[in-house]
């Protein structure tokens, strides 16, 4: 069972879920939304009391958060720079005329003439492969869960990878395709299983595990590393 989010003192807390558990446990999503995992019988005042006798941890795990998405190092579109698509490395080059933008084997080019351009031409590809990469694994997942969403979205979102809403529709933002595909597959499914369980219950999980087992290593991962490549 799953409780929308409440307020206790400072603290927002963006989900409760009551389960047959005997203790009350907090932990935070990589987007540094706090979720309370408590036992069926637990009062709000019990839940309420975990809470703020952790509140100091809660800001400190907060903040934890939050610094290592503002540490995260944004592109300067140097030459010879690192960036990602699919989890593979590639680098940026200014040849004075440039055939193709990206190229599997040589990595990016740019016109030296339409340097001061590379952001917006970045964004603006990225954009276009998560709009071809992302709706079709999300259709793959969704013949093969049975799970049906109503629309899907790319939007540009910065700390969130995705999301589904109670009417059934998905967003995910165009910098997942940074990340290597099974990590795109796993974002995907995440939110996908939500159209079954908007909560992140024990049942949530189950059903994640029945569409992509293993997922285990592909949220480390992201978890991990999520920080890293988010930053633009």
């Amino acid at each position: 069972m799953s409780a929308d989010k409440a307020f206790f003192g400072d603290i927002e807390v963006a989900e409760i879920i009551k389960s047959p558990r005997r203790t009350i446990g907090l932990s935070l999503r990589d987007d540094a939304a706090l979720i309370v995992r408590a036992p069926k019988r637990a009062t709000m005042e019990a839940i309420k009391n975990a809470v703020l006798k952790n509140r100091d941890w809660i800001i400190r795990k907060k903040e934890l958060i939050s610094r290592q998405f503002s540490e995260a190092k944004p592109h300067s579109f140097s030459e010879s720079e690192t960036f990602y698509f699919l989890g593979n490395p590639c680098k940026l080059a200014f040849p004075e005329n440039a055939r193709s933008f990206f190229n599997p084997d040589t990595g990016f080019s740019i016109s030296a003439r339409y340097r001061e351009s590379a952001r917006q031409m970045f964004i603006a590809w990225y954009i276009r492969q998560a709009n071809s990469i992302i709706p079709a694994r999300a259709s793959f997942f969704s013949e093969k869960s049975q799970l049906r969403y109503n629309r899907i979205k790319i939007t540009s979102a910065d700390k969130r990878w995705g999301s589904c809403s109670p009417e059934k529709n998905l967003s995910f933002s165009w910098k997942l395709v940074f990340a290597p595909l099974e990590v795109i597959d796993y974002v995907v499914v995440h939110e996908l299983s939500h159209i079954k369980e908007m909560n992140h219950s024990r049942n949530y999980w189950n059903t994640v595990r029945q569409i992509l087992p293993g997922f285990e290593t592909q949220k480390r991962w992201l978890k991990e590393n999520g920080h890293k490549i988010s930053a633009f």
